[in-house]
């Protein structure tokens, strides 16, 4: 999402880019404003980036056909579910990720056969994907697909890291509430190029007043928004 962000940015492309790891959102700008679509990021959601990548290169790498593997996905999200039953997830009649259970689902699962979670003891990721990073934490809470990619946006062009938050002390955007929009807030960050300006937005009705804007032709002021 990073690259292609800055891709567009650095060639004048369609901007502003939406994110695009939320289905739900997906699925809306797909039925009600399809002219949004080369708004949105190219990206697939980490469910099926995670699932191709088992599927394609883990089977190649533990020497078991892809047909023989069988991928579950444990997020909080439903819409996931119609996600991973989308007919371009599935190259050559073989589904990326097979399954999705929401986490409650898992819980109650647990809960049927009376499985202690506290005595879950912590363990490595297994091989082959054992790297991980900060921003995989983040991808997790509002705002943190944004500030992920602009954090390694900066990097990739000053070289800097992206500065501390005052407020935490520990490297982060400053996100502050849009007054007069409710569940919008933004954040700005600096950059030999200009400054770039990111919005998170929750809840797929706040996103409307932006959306009116970019289709109107006018500048919704922002760079990159997390929905």
């Amino acid at each position: 999402e990073t690259t292609e962000f800055l891709n567009r940015v650095q060639s004048k492309g369609v901007m502003p880019q939406f994110t695009s790891c939320c289905p739900g959102w997906v699925n809306f700008v797909e039925r009600r404003y399809p002219k949004l679509i080369p708004h949105l990021s190219s990206c697939k959601s980490p469910q099926q980036m995670m699932g191709a990548t088992v599927k394609n290169h883990f089977s190649q790498w533990a020497n078991i056909p892809k047909e023989k593997l069988f991928v579950v996905s444990v997020v909080p999200c439903l819409a996931k579910k119609q996600e991973a039953a989308r007919p371009e997830f599935a190259p050559e009649g073989v589904r990326d990720v097979d399954a999705v259970l929401t986490t409650m689902e898992m819980m109650e699962m647990l809960k049927l056969i009376r499985f202690d979670t506290r005595s879950v003891k912590p363990a490595e990721f297994d091989a082959p994907y054992k790297m991980v990073s900060s921003a995989g934490v983040l991808f997790g809470a509002s705002g943190g697909v944004a500030e992920a990619a602009l954090r390694m946006a900066v990097e990739k062009v000053t070289g800097q890291p992206l500065p501390a938050n005052p407020a935490t002390g520990q490297q982060g955007l400053v996100f502050e509430a849009v007054r007069g929009f409710e569940g919008i807030k933004e954040a700005e960050v600096k950059t030999p190029g200009g400054p770039l300006k990111v919005a998170v937005v929750s809840g797929l009705k706040n996103a409307e007043p932006i959306i009116q804007k970019i289709l109107n032709g006018e500048s919704c002021g922002y760079d990159l928004i997390e929905v």
